[in-house]
């Protein structure tokens, strides 16, 4: 539901709130003053933290508007007392550029036991897997949001989601079992954000979209995930597995011919696949060396005619190898290759076979550590396009940060070239408490 909340001209705040966040945190809040009124109130620990934080970005070209116009707080608390946890994180944020993303929302909120071998998290929560950095390949688990797609943070773009997880810490080997009752689906740039993008038809092809439906909340429709970890001096290792709704949606397409025109109307419907992953990852000298793999099955794909209402359901490896090399004198550098790839590829299929990318990170503090530059790329090897950031972050102060930087989008086409025009120069101050 949506709560509207009068104020003056020069402040208009939107409180969303959907139902299920507000289930979750009444279970909180329950469970907590539930377990924390049975014991002795004096020994629970209660603390808050969190930090405002203010971005702004200007377009390097025409028409120089912003690109970027965020002001955000975040509030976080936590209660413990003895073996059991609570947890409430909020955000309440004012955007000028991005419809939707205004008003006061509920991040995370769970309840968690510790025991002496296990622990168990319940509500809605932030699950991170993987070893890859700024590259999603097994780390599927919370959906993505897209809105203001590299504007944003990359940790920013996580969606939480409401699940629980159970794991078993052993000495040096670990298993997470995770199950989400309600499917949650990315979400991406709304028509008049600088960072959606029409798609493009032939004159005289008339395109309509049907509403999407999202999977009914049952025990059936609940996604589930296993985890197996292993740590040793020499290699960390882990295997998963993760049934899922992908999700983003599989646009079918039937194509009706109108005399001199043609309506192609789209039914989006969001399909199952499943996940088999493996991580890995081992110190070497100065150089971290890391790798992860996940297979996707049955996956759907859009025909490179457009006016072809053939669907292509096809397997894909998705795939990364990269190194972290720390050598000393604050600089810590970054490299990876990562690959996905269809099998059974079809030149009939929109996507390209291999989708291959290259990502590069420099980074080196100065002044005790109080300066920070540094420099990421995002090299795309199959489109021949490039996304890079350079920044600077300096701490004015023990918890105020100013961070200053250039992002840059280049190529003809593919992830990164279809936003040219969208390079920007930006400032970011945060203050932490």
């Amino acid at each position: 539901m949506i709560i509207r909340i009068t104020a003056p001209p020069a402040v208009t705040a939107i409180i969303r709130i959907t139902t299920s966040a507000a289930v979750t945190a009444v279970q909180v809040l329950v469970v907590s003053l539930l377990l924390f009124s049975a014991g002795d109130a004096p020994a629970a620990e209660f603390d808050t933290h969190g930090f405002v934080d203010s971005h702004y970005g200007v377009r390097l070209g025409e028409p120089h508007d912003f690109i970027t116009s965020r002001t955000r707080a975040r509030i976080e608390s936590w209660m413990c007392e003895g073996e059991t946890w609570a947890y409430l994180s909020v955000n309440a944020t004012e955007d000028g550029v991005v419809t939707g993303e205004k008003g006061i929302e509920l991040r995370e909120a769970f309840v968690e036991y510790v025991a002496d071998s296990w622990d168990l998290r319940v509500g809605r929560q932030i699950i991170v897997w993987g070893k890859a950095d700024g590259v999603a390949i097994t780390d599927i688990i919370c959906p993505r949001d897209y809105a203001e797609f590299f504007a944003a943070e990359y940790d920013d773009t996580r969606i939480p989601v409401d699940a629980a997880k159970w794991r078993y810490l052993g000495n040096s080997f670990d298993l997470e079992f995770i199950w989400l009752p309600r499917f949650i689906p990315a979400t991406f740039p709304q028509q008049g954000s600088p960072w959606f993008r029409e798609t493009g038809f032939p004159a005289g092809v008339h395109v309509e979209y049907q509403a999407v439906s999202e999977p009914e909340l049952n025990l059936e429709n609940g996604e589930f995930a296993a985890k197996a970890s292993i740590y040793t001096s020499a290699v960390d290792l882990a295997v998963s597995c993760f049934r899922t709704w992908h999700d983003t949606p599989t646009a079918y397409r039937e194509v009706v011919s109108q005399g001199d025109s043609v309506r192609v109307s789209f039914r989006p419907e969001y399909e199952r696949t499943v996940l088999y992953g493996a991580e890995l990852s081992k110190p070497w000298g100065d150089v971290v060396l890391r790798a992860e793999a996940a297979y996707f099955t049955g996956l759907c794909f859009e025909p490179a005619d457009e006016l072809s209402e053939e669907m292509f359901e096809r397997d894909v490896l998705k795939w990364m190898v990269g190194a972290d090399w720390s050598p000393g004198g604050n600089w810590i550098v970054t490299v990876q290759f990562v690959d996905g790839f269809i099998l059974d590829y079809e030149e009939a299929i929109a996507d390209d076979e291999h989708s291959m990318l290259v990502t590069t990170s420099v980074s080196k503090t100065f002044l005790r550590e109080s300066l920070e530059l540094s420099g990421i790329t995002y090299l795309g090897m199959s489109d021949n396009d490039m996304y890079a950031r350079m920044a600077a972050d300096y701490e004015l102060a023990d918890a105020l940060h100013l961070s200053v930087g250039v992002d840059v989008l280049s190529g003809d086409g593919g992830r990164f070239g279809a936003y040219d025009d969208n390079d920007q120069i930006w400032v970011r101050a945060k203050y932490s408490f």
